[in-house]
């Protein structure tokens, strides 16, 4: 009897989380294309993959030019119209992530903690909506850190994830350092090794780009404001807290995490807001599911630090711009008529 009531709440938790999945990719996709950020670019990418890939010419321009993401672009496109395939993409990576946080959440509460912090902590919810190309790449990486148990496969599957989005070169470089040449190392000396070399390219990444050809390389030049603060603060409480008492048994997943939080901390200081941010993008989520992976006390209060941080943030109306190219009343105002 208590096998088949077992059963019933497995079988119930699960139709509901389905229930609940399929809801929340509703709402993200019914938001407007003209109210998202760089939309217009991924419509264009459905449209247009396969020319910009016939001007490609030579080795460089297919390594440094998201040769991959362009090829699932001009795949998809023979099947469907443009606003379509944009919809599969951002489907995609919703589904992926928000099952990896099912997954590995450690409790029903932690699920749903999992999902609102996914909405509120400002690059979580940019890469499902905003980054389309990367976040593509950054759920890859995710299914490849919970699933993997070979170091080198997921060396290969970051090379792929490089042809998606060359942000993950640097990612790429940084893995091999952390799990290849430093692993060996004792513990603190490994990470005061990968805090040396972060320091070190964030000082001269921009000319070794634009030695080796990337093309972003000229972008990130060209940014020239400046940073706050706050963002290094809490990350940095973050990535003292996963050192002391993150969730070791899930080992890819928190020394990827820990390394993930120290480039991106020194990126943030040394380096600028832009590349800061991508890399961002490339680490938060795997620090959110491994923050709702263990369920104690102090897992629950960090992450009510860091929401309560982002909803300050949303609360000043400081977020608007980097989410949405329309105006935040005009944002307000749609998802306010939205859920009357």
């Amino acid at each position: 009897m208590e096998e088949n009531h077992m059963t019933y709440k497995s079988v119930l938790n699960t139709l509901l989380f389905f229930v609940f999945l399929f809801i929340y990719l509703f709402i993200l996709l019914k938001i407007p294309n003209d109210l998202l950020w760089d939309r217009d670019n991924y419509l264009t990418y459905a449209n247009s993959s396969s020319d910009i890939i016939a001007t490609y010419d030579g080795f460089l321009d297919y390594i440094s030019g998201d040769y991959f993401f362009l090829l699932i672009n001009s795949f998809l496109s023979i099947f469907f119209p443009d606003y379509l395939v944009v919809n599969i993409l951002v489907s995609f990576v919703v589904l992926s992530y928000i099952f990896f946080l099912y997954l590995k959440s450690e409790n029903l509460l932690l699920f749903i903690i999992g999902v609102a912090s996914s909405v509120i902590i400002l690059p979580i919810f940019h890469f499902q909506l905003v980054t389309i190309r990367q976040a593509m790449a950054t759920v890859l990486l995710v299914y490849g850190l919970i699933f993997f148990k070979e170091k080198r496969h997921f060396l290969f599957l970051l090379l792929a994830c490089s042809l998606i989005h060359s942000v993950y070169y640097l990612i790429l470089f940084f893995f091999f350092l952390n799990f290849f040449v430093f692993f060996k190392l004792n513990f603190y000396i490994r990470y005061f090794f990968v805090f040396l070399s972060a320091l070190f390219l964030s000082l001269i990444y921009l000319a070794l780009g634009q030695l080796l050809g990337f093309r972003q390389a000229e972008s990130y030049s060209s940014y020239d404001g400046g940073v706050g603060g706050g963002a290094f603060v809490l990350w940095g409480i973050v990535f003292f807290y996963l050192l002391k008492y993150g969730n070791k048994n899930e080992a890819m997943l928190y020394h990827y995490s820990l390394m993930g939080l120290i480039v991106y901390s020194v990126f943030y200081l040394f380096a600028n807001v832009t590349v800061a941010a991508r890399i961002s993008e490339a680490v938060l989520p795997m620090v959110l599911i491994l923050l709702v992976s263990k369920g104690k006390i102090s897992d629950f209060a960090l992450i009510f630090l860091i929401i309560l941080a982002y909803l300050l943030l949303w609360l000043n109306g400081g977020v608007y711009g980097l989410m949405f190219e329309a105006s935040e009343v005009i944002v307000k105002d749609y998802f306010s008529n939205f859920f009357q």
